[in-house]
C-alpha cells in the first residue's frame, strides 16, 4: 500500500467503529507512527529468530557492516566505534582482536554505564584476557557518546575491528505531507501494513475511551 491508502484505510476503520469522529491528516500521522514504533518493537522482542518476526521486519534488516574504530581519549584502555545513524538494534556483532601478535574474532560482552564500574573491577570480568582469550565490553545505549559504542579491554591486547553482523534499522515514519503520497510504502510488507493499521487503531480507540490519557496525548500530537 501507498501511505495514502495507508490513510484512508485507517480513516475508515476508526469510522467503522465512531462514524462521528473526525479525524485529521495530523492525529493520523501521530498514531501510524506511534503503531509502526511499537510495531517494530515489539516484533523485536518477541524474537528476531521468528521466521514470522524475521520477515515482518525484513525490509529494515542491514547487513554486513564495518565501523571506524579508533583508541578512546576519554577512558582507559577504550575504544571508540561508530554505530549506523540509523541504528535501532544490533542483532549480532563481533571484534577482532589482536592478543600477543595473534588475531581473533570475538563476540563483545554488551553492558550498561551502570554496570561499568562492577565490571573492571572484577578480576573474572570477560574482557580480561586468560589463555589468549578476551571477551571486550561494549558500552551502548546509556553508555554510548555521540553514536558510538564504547569497547573496554585490560590494556593487554588490542581491538582492531568492530563489524556489525546485522541490525535492525529506524523505519522511515510518516509525514503530514504522506497523507498524498501514492508511491509503495516499502519499510513493511502488507500484512505488516495491515498489522500497523490495527494497532494505530486500537490506540486511538483507546486513547479516545481514557479522557486522561485523551489530554495528554492531545499535547503530544501538537508538538
Amino acid at each position: 500500500m501507498s501511505p495514502f491508502q495507508i490513510y484512508t484505510a485507517f480513516e475508515k476503520e476508526i469510522r467503522q467503529y465512531k462514524p462521528e469522529a473526525k479525524v485529521n491528516t495530523s492525529d493520523t500521522t501521530y498514531w501510524l507512527n506511534k503503531a509502526v514504533n511499537e510495531y517494530v518493537d515489539n516484533r523485536y522482542h518477541e524474537g528476531i529468530t521468528s521466521e514470522e518476526n524475521k520477515r515482518a521486519l525484513e525490509a529494515l534488516i542491514v547487513s554486513d557492516v564495518t565501523s571506524t574504530i579508533n583508541a578512546s581519549t576519554n577512558i582507559a584502555n577504550a575504544y571508540e566505534a561508530t554505530l549506523p545513524t540509523d541504528l535501532r538494534y544490533c542483532l549480532s556483532d563481533e571484534l577482532e582482536i589482536t592478543m600477543n601478535g595473534i588475531a581473533s574474532r570475538m563476540p563483545a560482552t554488551d553492558i550498561t554505564y551502570d554496570k561499568y564500574t562492577s565490571k573492571i573491577l572484577d578480576p573474572y570480568s570477560e574482557h580480561n584476557s586468560r589463555y589468549g582469550e578476551a571477551y571486550p565490553l561494549k558500552l551502548t545505549g546509556n553508555g554510548a557518546v555521540n553514536g558510538k559504542a564504547i569497547i573496554v579491554t585490560d590494556g593487554k591486547y588490542t581491538v582492531t575491528n568492530y563489524r556489525i553482523n546485522g541490525y535492525i534499522k529506524n523505519p522511515t515514519l510518516f509525514t503530514i505531507a504522506s497523507a498524498a503520497t501514492t508511491t509503495e510504502y516499502a519499510q513493511f510488507n502488507i500484512n505488516s501494513q495491515n498489522d500497523i493499521i490495527e494497532l494505530a487503531v486500537k490506540m486511538y480507540l483507546e486513547n479516545e475511551s481514557n479522557p486522561r490519557y485523551r489530554t495528554y496525548t492531545e499535547g503530544e500530537i501538537e508538538k
